[in-house]
């Protein structure tokens, strides 16, 4: 068995406690499947209505000699240029942000 169901005798019992409890303070979960995207514009497979998780919006720039990082956004990288090292002056922005540290 790879998943369980509620039956009639779980549910009976479950729902007094659901009705007292109100509405929980979270995003709607999605519980049955759905092969074509939803009415809501989320994907297929989608398992919550919760907000997408914000992702890196600043650049990380890299200083060469020491390996000082900073991250700037893009509006900064067009304006002034790269961030300076404290100790080596001008860093080198990063091709390609791998999401670590």
């Amino acid at each position: 068995m790879r998943s369980t169901t509620a039956g009639p005798r779980f549910e009976e019992s479950v729902t007094p406690i659901l009705d007292d409890a109100g509405p929980l303070p979270h995003a709607r979960l999605r519980t049955r499947p759905d092969a074509d995207s939803s009415d809501d514009g989320e994907a297929p497979g989608i398992k919550t209505t919760a907000p997408k998780k914000q992702t890196r919006r600043h650049i990380k720039c890299k200083c060469g000699s020491c390996g000082y990082t900073a991250r700037t956004s893009r509006k900064w990288l067009d304006l002034v240029g790269a961030p300076l090292c404290p100790k080596h002056g001008a860093m080198a922005v990063c091709a390609q942000d791998d999401g670590q540290d």
